[in-house]
Parts: C-alpha cells; sequence; structure tokens
C-alpha cells in the first residue's frame, strides 16, 4: 500500500545527492508537518501539501545562503517580503516548472 502516517523516505537524486523526508504522509504523498534534507546541506520544513510546501514553512541552503527564507510558501514557492530581507514587493522563486 502507500505511505499513510508518519514515516520516513530517502532516495539519491541524479546527481548522487541524499535526500532525506521524514514527516507525515497521506495517500502516498508528502502531506503534513515535515522535513526534507539534502546532503548538500540544504533543508526543508514545514507543512506539506501533495510533495510541496504550502502555508509556513522554512528552506535554508548551506550552499546559496542568500536563498534562504521563511515564511509562507505556496505550491512550494516561497512567498515574499521575508522578514530578513525588507522587501515589499512580491517576488516567486521558481526552482520547478509545473
Amino acid at each position: 500500500g502507500l505511505p499513510d502516517g508518519q514515516g520516513r523516505f530517502s532516495w539519491k537524486t541524479g546527481n548522487d545527492v541524499s535526500v532525506d523526508y521524514e514527516g507525515a504522509f497521506q495517500n502516498g504523498h508528502f502531506f503534513g508537518q515535515g522535513k526534507m534534507s539534502w546532503s548538500t546541506g540544504h533543508y526543508e520544513e514545514g507543512n506539506y501539501v501533495d510533495d510541496d510546501l504550502n502555508g509556513y514553512g522554512k528552506k535554508l541552503d548551506a550552499v546559496q545562503p542568500d536563498q534562504n527564507y521563511e515564511g509562507n510558501f505556496l505550491h512550494g514557492f516561497p512567498m515574499l517580503p521575508p522578514a530578513h530581507m525588507g522587501q515589499t514587493e512580491l517576488v516567486l522563486y521558481s526552482n520547478k516548472l509545473r
């Protein structure tokens, strides 16, 4: 069956980067509170809906700290302005196509 409830899922990317998700699952998808970590030092945590951060969460990147964000997400994308950047315009970061 499909994962449902609390659990952990680990895999490697095509670039041999280890990825680990620990948190809530629903019908085989990340759904609810969880944390995803990469062996590169990057991690994200917060509320997931259908495998993407939605609502309040944070992303931290050890390689590109200027990409760090804590605040609201919509379909996996940070919604600005975050408190640490002091910007007032709305910015949408895109790391994948939908």
